[in-house]
């Protein structure tokens, strides 16, 4: 859902190299969701560019709406962050 897919050249159809878009989904690699005691939290790895951090917050938004679509019993934080990650708890 929040994987940057590459585009095309229009002229010679191969893959453009945007490096901010390569950093941004390295990145999204690292994040992962785990249960603990009955609590879910989603923890997102921030880049480390400023340009691909932009873009992650663009799409916090459509994350947490997904992840609170996907899982209706639980209640959500928002984005909080702790290091180098952005966690949000969600609770039953």
């Amino acid at each position: 859902m929040m994987v940057i897919p590459k585009q095309n050249s229009d002229f010679t159809n191969k893959p453009k190299v945007n490096p901010t878009h390569d950093i941004y989904n390295a990145y999204l690699r690292q994040t992962y969701g785990e249960f603990v005691h009955n609590n879910l939290y989603i923890c997102v790895r921030i880049p480390n560019n400023i340009e691909a951090a932009k873009l992650l917050d663009d799409k916090l938004i459509k994350l947490r709406e997904g992840i609170v679509n996907q899982y209706p019993k639980y209640s959500f934080t928002g984005f909080e962050r702790k290091g180098v990650y952005l966690i949000s708890v969600g609770t039953k």
